[in-house]
């Protein structure tokens, strides 16, 4: 097939990217009103299946299972003890050891998550009647002729000192958290009183509290390891080595906590001021890289607090910027006139858009930015959600989750607050938001729906030095793309909306992937890229219903067709493996495919331009063999890796493995692909996270 660059007509990039002159900052350094802000000692953990073959390194939180997992710890003491057979002075002893023990145990377990002073508590009281117990059996471990001779009272002497060390780890744990409870209301909040340094204030008690509690975990870990468990019957040795597992667990955490706090101090502004780039992302207008950045955020943290914030419309830089720089890809003159701020999250891996984003930002004027982050229409309407509606006093109604981005999208294309400052209604919004996403009550509630949207790709973040960057990694908050391995399959389908329209929301996409193998192993792919433009006459009537409402009576054609009535025209990237030949292309495509090498990713990609209008659907069908083959000899694994796209909603994924000539000997993730007729076997999912799957094979 003969591939060239195709051109979109003139007609189609009127709107496209002509910079518009909008100088306009808005100062939220107003006061803020002081809250103080709850704080869980031990957070829930979501546990889930990774379903990949080559994860990242994999991350250890601490939860509410940690307290549970030191429980089992004590617990066994309890079932050791139950099980010995001492000598006569021992059984005299056995009850008040026995009570002693379980009061220590009972201790533990009445610890609350967040009630730290009850916990400190219930820790202190623990450490003491594990004491006790100790020192009922003191006489007979100091005694070398029946210690020699009964390796259980050793062994019994080794769990209760671990015990001892494991409460006392607790209360000296609890105690560092209430230094950050009674600091974490001031965390982030503007410091208009000139109060101390949080950093400090954490770091003392880091110090003072949590480095001893380390050491006091190490000492429980070499008990434990010294406990002769081979003597133990087979449902106590059992219970140890589980304890064991959890202690190792527990001391890597702390490990991590203790390699990474400097680090973590560091990004809150520690020894140097740090500036952060919050991106306002609208993922109606899809860009590869997430959503169109309309505005962003420049945020200075110093000590823990926030020394000021100012709101940034795109165009305040790219507006006034008149160098040209060459894109790194032809398709960005598909969306403007001229590269910019506007446009340089151009790569679906974060780090590199970031980059980019970052070096823009100073080429135009701006300052210096040591980190970069991503949020987009989703996270915030699923944060508006959790928090409750908004109150916008300008507007005279309260913001949802379901009519924020009308509203706002309505004010803002329509210019309502005038034309050289469109968007001051962020003015309002952007505080509004903060102050109760920073309210006690709703702090778990945000905490899980950032960690939620990371993972799903409507929030990321990005630091130039590499150890922040680990952090964010290391929290699975980074963004970059997973690379596959030679002889892996990938498959990443993005898009960049064309033409202005915020039409992307409207869109419900279904991808189809093929793959047929041969007896000799031969690979080959079909795509088929199924969608949908669902803007119909009742959305249509609850936008009016909504606005109406509001007293926005008049809408203006362009507006209409901006909020969804216009045509969907997107610029589709399909990413494969490096050196994959495209064998067919048919289907709603508009020109030619192009074949194009990202030299970013070190991945090839298919570009096209697919139209969709309100109300229709459109399919485009992709042919291509892979660069590599399965070796048969006697058996190959095949496997597959999906990513998602930034800020991409919508969609559904599906996979089909076709080897009528083969053996089927597993797949991966177990259980979860059906086969159907002429040996197909299918696998289905919504495509909202990174997908890895396959299977092994043989003649």
């Amino acid at each position: 097939m003969t591939q060239r660059q195709i051109k979109i007509p003139a007609r189609e990039i009127e709107k496209g990217g002509e910079p518009q002159t909008s100088p306009y900052t808005i100062s939220l350094n107003q006061p803020a009103k002081k809250i103080k802000k709850s704080f869980d000692v031990i957070a829930p953990v979501e546990e889930e299946l990774e379903t990949r073959i080559l994860p990242r390194e994999s991350k250890k939180l601490f939860g509410k299972n940690e307290l549970l997992r030191m429980s089992i710890i004590a617990i066994t003491v309890v079932f050791v003890l139950n099980s010995l057979q001492m000598y006569s002075r021992v059984i005299e002893t056995k009850s008040a050891v026995m009570s002693a023990a379980y009061a220590g145990v009972e201790s533990i377990m009445g610890v609350s998550p967040t009630d730290t002073s009850g916990s400190q508590q219930a820790f202190e009281m623990a450490s003491y009647q594990f004491d006790i117990a100790g020192d009922l059996i003191w006489y007979l471990t100091d005694n070398a002729d029946i210690s020699a001779s009964n390796k259980y009272i050793e062994t019994a002497d080794s769990l209760l000192s671990a015990g001892t060390a494991i409460s006392s780890a607790g209360e000296l744990f609890t105690k560092f958290a209430k230094d950050v409870q009674s600091a974490s209301g001031d965390v982030l909040q503007e410091n208009t009183e000139k109060k101390p340094s949080l950093t400090e204030t954490l770091k003392n008690s880091f110090d003072t509290y949590l480095t001893p509690a380390f050491n006091e975990l190490k000492t429980a870990q070499f008990y434990l390891d010294s406990a002769d468990i081979d003597i133990l019957p087979a449902e106590y040795s059992e219970k140890v080595e589980l304890s064991k597992e959890y202690l190792d667990e527990l001391n890597i955490f702390f490990e991590e906590i203790y390699e990474n706090f400097p680090t973590i101090m560091a990004l809150l502004g520690d020894e140097y001021p740090q500036k952060y780039m919050i991106l306002l992302e609208n993922n109606s207008e899809l860009r590869p890289g997430g959503g169109f950045i309309g505005s962003f955020i420049l945020l200075d943290v110093n000590d823990g607090y926030i020394d000021s914030m100012t709101f940034h419309d795109i165009y305040e830089f790219d507006g006034s910027f008149n160098e040209y720089i060459e894109p790194p890809v032809e398709e960005i003159s598909y969306l403007t006139c001229c590269w910019g701020l506007r446009d340089s999250n151009y790569s679906p891996d974060y780090a590199v858009s970031s980059e980019k984003v970052a070096w823009f930002l100073e080429k135009e004027g701006g300052p210096t930015v040591d980190h970069v982050l991503m949020v987009d229409l989703t996270l915030v309407k699923d944060l508006i959600d959790a928090i409750g509606p908004i109150k916008i006093d300008s507007i005279g109604t309260e913001l949802t989750g379901e009519n924020f981005e009308l509203i706002l999208s309505y004010i803002v294309e329509s210019k309502l607050m005038g034309e050289a400052n469109p968007k001051s209604i962020l003015e309002e919004i952007i505080p509004a938001v903060k102050s109760a996403v920073l309210d006690p009550s709703n702090i778990n509630n945000f905490i899980s729906i950032l960690l939620e949207n990371a993972k799903s790709k409507h929030f990321a973040a990005y630091s130039k030095n590499e150890d922040m960057q680990n952090i964010w990694r290391n929290l699975n908050l980074d963004g970059e793309l997973y690379m596959p391995g030679v002889e892996d399959d990938y498959l990443l389908v993005t898009e960049s909306g064309i033409g202005g329209n915020k039409t992307d929301s409207f869109i419900d996409q279904e991808i189809k992937h093929q793959t047929l193998i041969s007896r000799e192993g031969a690979l080959l792919d079909k795509l088929t890229i199924s969608r949908e433009h669902t803007f119909d006459s009742n959305m249509q009537n609850w936008q009016y219903a909504t606005l109406s409402a509001l007293g926005f009576s008049e809408i203006t054609d362009e507006v209409k067709s901006i909020l969804g009535q216009g045509d969907n025209v997107a610029g589709m990237r399909v990413y494969v493996p490096k050196g994959s030949v495209l064998e067919s292309a048919n289907g709603d495509i508009e020109g030619e495919v192009t074949t194009i090498y990202d030299e970013d990713l070190g991945l090839d990609y298919f570009y096209f331009v697919i139209r969709t209008k309100a109300g229709e659907a459109t399919e485009v069908e992709l042919t291509y063999s892979l660069p590599f083959a399965l070796t048969m000899d006697p058996a190959d694994d095949y496997f597959l890796y999906v990513e998602k796209q930034p800020g991409m909603d919508n969609t559904i994924f599906k996979k089909e493995i076709v080897a009528p000539n083969l053996n089927a000997n597993a797949f991966y993730p177990e259980g979860e692909f059906t086969e159907g007729e002429d040996l197909v076997y299918q696998y289905q999912a919504e495509l909202d996270r990174p997908l890895h799957l396959g299977g092994v094979f043989s003649n």
